[in-house]
This record gives C-alpha cells, structure tokens and sequence, in this order.
C-alpha cells in the first residue's frame, strides 16, 4: 500500500490501531500493530488486479485475516484516517513555501540534464535535479518558490506529452531516491566562485571542487550508459518490429493457403477413391514445415507478440524482485506466528 508517511504520521496511525481495532494483551498488541504497519508499507505484487484498489484492499484483508479481529472494518476505515493525517499535514505545508516540484510520466528519452534544463530554465534558476529512472518521476528545486510556482501554472505541454504532469512537491528534494541529474551547488562553491582572488577561499576550494569534479564524471558516466543502453534497446524495439511485421506478412500468405486446403478438405467426397484426401494432407504437412522454417509457427509468433507487448508497455511488464519476495516469506512466516498466539490467548 506504500503510506507515504513520516515517522511521527506513522506513530499516529499506530495509535489508532492500538485504540479501534486491537483487542489482546499489551504484549501481543504491539507485535500485532507492527505486523500491520510493515504489511501497510509493503508493495503487493503487480497484476492480477492488484494495481486497483479493489485488488489492494483485497491483498490487505488477505493478509490481516486472523491478525485484527475485523479486517474488514479497518480496511472500510482506513482511508478516512489516512485522509484525516494527510490533510492535517497538508494544513501544516500549505502555508509553507516549496521551491521544488515533482514532474511525474516523463518519457524515458527525456530523463536527461539536457532536457530537464531546456524545459524548466525558462521558468527559472534550477538548483537541483533528481530521477527515478523506473517511476519515470523527477524532482527539480528551483532556486526560489516563486519559480516552482510558476512552472505548475505553465500552459506547456512538457516534453511533447500531455501525460506529464507538474506539481508542487511538499518532501525534502535531497532525499528522493534517484540519479542526480543536476547536482546542487554548495554555499562554499559558490563563495570560492565569488572570491577566487582570495588567499582563504584558494585554500580550502581545491579539495571541494576536486570532489564536485569527481561527482560530475561520474554522472556523466551514468548518464552515457543510460543513453547508451536507450538507444541500444530503441535499435533492438524497431527491429523486433521489423521481424514481426515481416513475419505477419508471411502469416497471412500462409494462412490463406490454409484457409483454401480446408476449403478443399470439405469439398471432399465422402468415398474419397482417388487418393485425393492424402494428397492435401502431404500439403499441409509441406505448408507447416514451412511455417516452422520462416519462424511463423503459432508458439513462435507468439513468442515475438510477448516481446513485443512488453517492449510497447514496459509497466506491464512483472518484474520479480528477489528482495521482494524474501520479505513476502518472512511476512508470510510471522503471519502464522501470529495467528498461533492469537488462538492460544482467546
């Protein structure tokens, strides 16, 4: 379900568990309670209809079956306490300035400082940048609010997509997890910039600027790979596309032919004296050799259409993470634990 919560928004909802829903002993309380949280920050598996929220709520009951005395009360009432923390989180930042914003769909040839600059420098000096290269999302910090704001208000459509979207973003721009893109320029940097003429700020800019330069081969690096392995994934797209509209082509030339043998099969007399029954069967033996030979059998084309599905629509694409399911055994292990105690203490 993944609540993005602070620690202190985490200890409330913890209380209102403690309070609503848990009935036991204070001991087991309080491993019951931790067991919700870390099932409410996991990430249930993608498909299957567990990316709705029919199918979350339903991954959730599943989990907390035997755990809470009512899982079905806490998942009708979630919500509105998520909605009740949220917004008075919101009612605290809303008068707080932001100077960053969270640029969210952009397109994967677009995650580059290159881009970034050209379609947010118009609305001001950038500070920062961050990308998460899966979730598509960047984070850019301006150098003032006034900016961001601006940038949110822009009749531009971004990047040539009118999926991308721009919002304010209220978290700390330093600590989203992502690539740096743009790396933020420090006040002693800027000081040294400022005063190179001067003996101090020659003294200890050296080994700072020695590391920012370090920062920034890195990046470019990562950034050359990324590119590298975009365009190399881009070459392998339109000639996966190539062979499969080739292979189509030649699909239905093949299937012509065998729509016009079963045409000929149910022409047949029924006392087939000349041989003629063995004769079509000898051709269509011939026309699936062929097929197996060109590539164009059924689990072949099928193989292809799977890669190609995949390449079209990355995020459907399931991914098995080993660290992922590790975690979902041992939650699976302390959930029947926990059920165990629960039964003895009732």
């Amino acid at each position: 379900m993944l609540l993005d919560f602070t620690s202190e928004e985490w200890g409330k909802l913890k209380r209102w568990i403690t309070q609503e829903l848990i009935e036991q002993e204070p001991e087991i309380a309080s491993q019951l309670v931790d067991f919700v949280l870390e099932v409410l920050k996991s990430e249930p598996d993608t498909g299957n209809g567990i990316d709705t929220a029919h199918g979350r709520n339903h991954w959730v009951l599943s989990q907390l079956s035997g755990i809470l005395n009512s899982p079905t009360l806490f998942v009708e009432q979630l919500p509105s306490k998520v909605r009740d923390i949220k917004a008075a989180r919101d009612a605290g930042q809303s008068s707080a300035p932001t100077s960053s914003v969270i640029v969210e769909h952009v397109p994967i040839r677009s995650l580059n400082e290159k881009e970034i600059r050209s379609s947010f420098e118009p609305y001001g000096a950038l500070h920062s940048c961050k990308a998460n290269m899966q979730n598509r999302q960047v984070v850019i910090d301006f150098q003032n609010a006034s900016c961001a704001i601006r940038s949110t208000k822009a009749a531009t459509v971004f990047f040539n997509n009118r999926f991308v979207t721009v919002q304010l973003y209220r978290g700390k721009a330093d600590a989203f997890e992502g690539l740096q893109l743009i790396a933020p320029l420090t006040s002693n940097l800027s000081q040294a910039a400022k005063n190179s003429s001067s003996s101090a700020s020659l003294s200890t800019s050296p080994p700072e600027i020695e590391v920012n330069r370090h920062i920034q081969e890195a990046q470019t690096v990562q950034q050359a790979t990324f590119e590298q392995n975009q365009r190399t994934r881009e070459n392998f797209k339109n000639n996966l596309n190539e062979r499969f509209d080739s292979k189509e082509t030649l699909l239905r030339s093949q299937q012509s032919m065998l729509q016009e043998l079963r045409r000929k099969v149910a022409e047949l007399p029924e006392d087939d004296n000349d041989g003629y029954l063995e004769q079509l069967s000898s051709e269509f033996r011939e026309l699936r050799n062929s097929m197996q030979k060109m590539g164009i059998a059924p689990d072949i084309m099928l193989e292809i259409k799977v890669q190609k599905l995949n390449m079209d629509h990355p995020s459907e694409l399931v991914i098995e993470d080993a660290r992922a399911t590790a975690l979902k055994k041992k939650r699976a292990k302390k959930s029947a634990l926990l059920k165990k105690k629960v039964k003895r203490k009732r």
